[in-house]
């Protein structure tokens, strides 16, 4: 099949999925949500599933898990904390190259689940036969499973579990797909390169979320990533729209390949059925780490689109005149605060929030989310869901989220005009807003709830048993495998030398 008919197959394929808006109304569709999350209660209780025999459990990470910095920070504690609390599992470590010795809130939690932690800088065989050891790794009938955090962290850490502890179960966990969202955003790129700044061009037209959005076999990031993939045992994927990428385009075999997207304890879903409500809330916000890109150009297109907002907020009545957009997240370059914070323009930057996201964003009436480029689940669209706040995002963020038979929660505009007018209706008409949170909420018990970590679990039992059968037919791995092919290893390798003199 040619390649651009497989691409529009396959993301024909995922719209249908994700934005169907078949009639139903919002509230036949909100009391069968709840109804659903009340029959799931006793998900919300850990899965009985367990591994066969007494399991050790290894994260390798170059970054500690950080959950108030990022939404992968706040997916990584989940599976760190859940698989320290199955069955089975015998003790949990995780590995890192970042400072263990000050411990955050994070790191103590996961301590009082068990969960040890150690500094594993890459290119140290020697520290990393020293963390085998102290985890009860180096025995030959040790049972072991191996999550690398990202494919670059499988890259530092692989080849020395490979060579180390061979027994080991090996799996990569991708977050997100790295190679298509630094594709798209070279696609951005190079399309504002070829504008110019003063003529009434669109920045929200043309997103790179068709068929051509996705990277070529010439792509070396590319290159990597699927060779992190076909060296592991199994991959955790965050995003549908990457699950059937990877099969259909990529031809990774779909034993290889396991659907961990987010989970959304349903006992919390519940006890946010009645957020605050409509005239309790004001204003729209925007939440996200700064050290990621599409967060960053997200904000600056904000700085385009607000004046327009606030414009036509005015003109609705005097009661939205005075409407604000905040920003909120970690890291903010001084750059973006110098030229984005105006106050008496509505637009504050308030960078790092010592409060819980969920209160920040219950205080407001949309979150919005201009994403140009990216990959996997965005966060902040969940985070907002849950507390009952619609959101306004282009097609990149709203990519992998939907459920059937349920509209989006809030609107994905595919201009910036029609950006526009889907905040000021959600900011000014209660009867759209309302509709637009239930929706929200309705997405997230059908797609995100905890229900859905017994399929991970039941695939990660099931390569830890049948690992020996499935690496004998598993050709490309044992290609990868072969040493004249292991580049990484021996640049690693070349540079532990070198720190030595």
């Amino acid at each position: 099949m040619p390649r651009i008919c497989m691409f529009w197959r396959i993301r024909q394929h995922v719209l249908r999925k994700e934005c169907s808006i078949r009639s139903c109304s919002a509230g036949k569709a909100w009391n069968n949500d709840i109804d659903r999350l009340r029959k799931a209660r006793s998900f919300s209780s850990l899965s009985q599933l367990a591994f066969p025999q007494p399991t050790i459990i290894l994260f390798l990470s170059g970054i500690l898990p950080e959950p108030f910095a990022s939404a992968a920070g706040v997916r990584t504690k989940f599976l760190v904390e859940k698989l320290a609390q199955t069955r089975g599992v015998q003790a949990v470590h995780y590995g890192t190259g970042a400072k263990v010795t000050e411990r955050s809130n994070t790191q103590r939690e996961l301590e009082a689940l068990g969960v040890c932690f150690h500094q594993v800088p890459p290119n140290d065989s020697q520290l990393m036969q020293q963390f085998l050891t102290q985890s009860g790794c180096h025995q030959a009938d040790a049972n072991v499973l191996v999550v690398f955090d990202r494919f670059y962290s499988e890259e530092y850490y692989s080849f020395q579990i490979h060579s180390q502890c061979p027994q080991a179960t090996m799996v990569l966990d991708m977050q997100d797909m790295h190679a298509l969202r630094w594709h798209r955003q070279s696609i951005i790129e190079q399309q504002d390169q070829d504008k110019e700044e003063g003529n009434d061009h669109d920045f929200l037209t043309g997103l790179p979320v068709d068929t051509n959005s996705f990277p070529l076999a010439s792509d070396e990031k590319l290159q990597r990533e699927l060779a992190s993939i076909h060296r592991s045992d199994l991959t955790l994927v965050c995003s549908r729209v990457e699950m059937e990428a990877l099969q259909q385009v990529y031809q990774i075999p779909q034993y290889k390949l396991c659907l961990a997207s987010f989970f959304m304890d349903n006992n919390a879903l519940l006890r946010m059925t009645n957020p605050l409500d409509f005239d309790d809330r004001k204003d729209f916000c925007f939440i996200g780490g700064f050290r990621h890109d599409p967060n960053v150009d997200a904000v600056w297109q904000m700085k385009r689109l607000w004046p327009r907002i606030q414009t036509a907020l005015s003109a609705n009545d005097d009661n939205n005149k005075n409407a604000n957009f905040h920003v909120y997240g970690p890291f903010c370059p001084r750059s973006v605060r110098d030229q984005c914070h105006d106050p008496g323009a509505g637009f504050h930057i308030h960078g790092f929030a010592d409060q819980p996201v969920g209160d920040i964003l219950s205080h407001h009436r949309g979150l919005l989310a201009p994403l140009r480029y990216g990959a996997g689940i965005k966060g902040k669209i969940l985070d907002a869901w849950t507390v009952g706040t619609p959101v306004v995002t282009t097609p990149i963020g709203s990519e992998g989220i939907g459920a059937n038979n349920i509209a989006w929660g809030g609107a994905v505009a595919h201009g910036s005009q029609e950006f526009v007018d889907a905040a000021v209706s959600l900011h000014t008409d209660e009867r759209t807003w309302r509709q637009a949170g239930d929706r929200g909420h309705a997405i997230l018990a059908e797609q995100f709830g905890i229900h859905n970590w017994d399929s991970v679990v039941a695939s990660l039992i099931d390569v830890v048993r049948n690992k020996g059968a499935r690496r004998q037919g598993d050709y490309m791995r044992g290609v990868l495998w072969q040493q004249t092919l292991r580049s990484t290893e021996f640049f690693s390798r070349w540079i532990e030398e070198k720190n030595k003199k």
